[in-house]
């Protein structure tokens, strides 16, 4: 009994081995070819910006208590000072009183809409680690 137990198991594991096997070999990559995007020249100031936007403190502690509100109101101060057309020109939601979210009314409601996120907070690095 003992044998034949052991013998489909071992069935069993040699199929399984080879239809992963097969998959391996017979797999066609899905990936889409698209042809290399040209450099973009970066404006000066969009590289001052972000320099400044990483200067502000917006870290996320597992610990609430060690979180800096005011860093997260600063982050939004500076976003709408540095991008006042922004302000201007969408339409700005607030979340839970630090998610910002921004809608652009496109001019044709038939087209499907385009979603682009980001997040403005950072895991903070452990002291032992700063080095």
């Amino acid at each position: 009994m003992f044998s034949k137990t052991l013998s489909i198991t071992v069935f069993i594991i040699v199929a399984f081995a080879a239809y992963l096997l097969f998959n391996a070999l017979t797999f066609k990559s899905k990936q889409v070819n698209w042809a290399p995007v040209s450099k973009i020249e970066i404006a000066d100031s969009a590289v001052m910006h972000l320099a400044q936007a990483i200067r502000i403190p917006t870290i996320s502690y597992e610990n609430a208590t060690d979180f800096d509100s005011a860093q997260f109101f600063a982050f939004g101060e500076f976003i709408e000072a540095t991008y006042p057309l922004v302000h201007k020109q969408l339409q700005k939601t607030v979340i839970n009183a630090f998610s910002l979210l921004y809608k652009w009314q496109g001019s044709n409601d038939a087209l499907a809409p385009a979603v682009l996120t980001a997040h403005m907070d950072v895991v903070p690095v452990p002291e032992e680690d700063l080095g």
